[in-house]
């Protein structure tokens, strides 16, 4: 029972992490329009 716990723990954890690392599209997309010359020619 303790093993299901902590990896149900570990679970939310992870999910917690992932959700507050995430940005929405719109702002990638302005911060890649902004900063186009540092990226290759081929990338854009």
């Amino acid at each position: 029972m303790l093993r299901i716990k902590l990896c149900i723990l570990m679970m939310i954890t992870g999910l917690a992490i992932s959700g507050l690392t995430a940005f929405p599209l719109q702002t990638e997309l302005e911060w890649l329009v902004d900063h186009n010359t540092i990226f290759p020619e081929d990338l854009l």
